[in-house]
């Protein structure tokens, strides 16, 4: 029970009468004073009172929030998910608090004072990346785009190196919306993979030939695995020869292994991307919101594609690897999609789109030369969907 975890004392010993109740410990016994239930309630609406009282900011915190570096408005967006957590955590451990003792107790006084603390630290957060997005040079676009709020808006800002990021293919790949083309293996495929390569050599004799034949099994590119770095910075291929100043590459099994054998996109953006799926699905139905309307298109010809049969083998593929008492089985072995893997189909393809636009945008503030996408530039494709909103740049 909620209360016996912390205290150590049934529900039922809250409602003893008197002014003084006795609570037994392994260690020791402690006499915990009990308050009434009006003072209970009038420190609960103290909090209350104070926890409204909006901050003020001078123009220096403004100043001081909108020069944040990338890794800092990472931390910032890490606090912010960390305190929601922990205000829907205490807020669940209230109400079932609530709901086994009638009447308020010390115990419940404690889960109010948390519950405050996560609530100030979360709208401290989402301040602070607030004030960061809107002094972002691409600001107003960010601001149009209906379903994107300034913690996402953060993140995508904090986790896009625009200098660095030639084509939106590459954010599309590091945040995980093309892990269908290159699944994450795991290290027990990789390392069935390498074996299958590189046999008993000996780490002295691998080569970077060697090298690049494990990277192509395990679908890395080798100019990218050769550059990976380990948790404190190090390259873990290549070195500087102190003396000669010339970079040294060494390969070792275990170094492979260990490099092939990360998850190859950012799982945190993943999430994100997901997170900025639903909340285009929350706003389809409003008549301003662009990549909502967009959803909702592509769902409708996602749904026509099903049940016209285009997707009959992907289905029937797929029917084999779910249990036959789910609900998604029943439409896998019809040779149809079921509706939430329409859904998902529908949202990757939105956000899909989405950091195409975003990758122009970012590109147009910081004056550097817009890439068409790869699908127009190198697919053949000649239909594009233009940017929305970049009047307001």
């Amino acid at each position: 029970m909620i209360v016996s975890s912390l205290l150590r004392v049934s529900p039922r010993d809250y409602k003893r009468k008197g002014k003084i109740m006795a609570v037994k410990t392994k260690e020791k016994k402690v006499e915990v004073p009990k308050l009434s239930r009006d003072r209970i309630l009038e420190l609960i609406g103290e909090m209350d009172t104070k926890l409204a009282m909006v901050p003020k900011y001078s123009k220096r915190d403004l100043k001081m929030f909108a020069s944040l570096t990338d890794m800092e408005v990472r931390d910032a967006v890490d606090d912010y998910y960390a305190a929601q957590n922990g205000r829907i955590r205490v807020e669940g451990k209230l109400r079932a608090y609530q709901k086994e003792v009638d009447d308020e107790g010390i115990y419940s006084l404690y889960l109010n004072m948390q519950l405050q603390n996560q609530m100030v630290m979360e709208s401290l957060a989402k301040d602070v990346l607030t004030i960061f997005v809107q002094n972002h040079k691409a600001a107003a676009w960010f601001d149009k785009v209906k379903g994107l709020g300034p913690i996402i808006s953060a993140n995508l800002i904090a986790n896009i190196d625009i200098h660095k990021a030639k084509s939106a293919g590459q954010i599309i790949s590091y945040f995980g919306l093309a892990d269908h083309k290159r699944p994450w293996l795991g290290s027990k495929v990789v390392t069935e993979r390498v074996n299958s390569v590189l046999g008993n050599k000996k780490n002295k004799d691998i080569t970077y030939e060697d090298f690049c034949m494990c990277c192509n099994l395990t679908k890395w590119k080798p100019e990218n695995a050769i550059e990976a770095t380990d948790f404190d910075g190090n390259y873990i291929f290549k070195k500087e020869n102190m003396n000669t100043g010339e970079i040294e590459y060494t390969f070792t099994k275990d170094k492979i292994i260990r490099t092939l054998s990360k998850r190859p996109y950012n799982a945190k953006m993943k999430k994100t991307m997901w997170l900025l799926g639903e909340s285009f699905i929350k706003v389809q139905n409003k008549p301003d919101a662009f990549y909502g309307k967009l959803f909702a298109e592509r769902k409708a010809e996602e749904t026509a594609r099903s049940e016209a049969g285009e997707y009959r083998e992907q289905a029937l593929k797929r029917a084999q690897e779910v249990g036959k008492e789910t609900e998604a089985y029943k439409y896998y072995i019809e040779g149809k999609l079921p509706p939430a893997h329409i859904i998902a189909r529908a949202k990757r393809w939105v956000n899909t789109i989405f950091l195409n636009h975003l990758h122009e945008v970012l590109c147009r503030v910081n004056d550097l030369p817009v890439s068409e996408p790869y699908i127009i530039a190198q697919g053949g494709h000649v239909h594009k969907i233009d940017c929305p909103y970049l009047d307001v740049l």
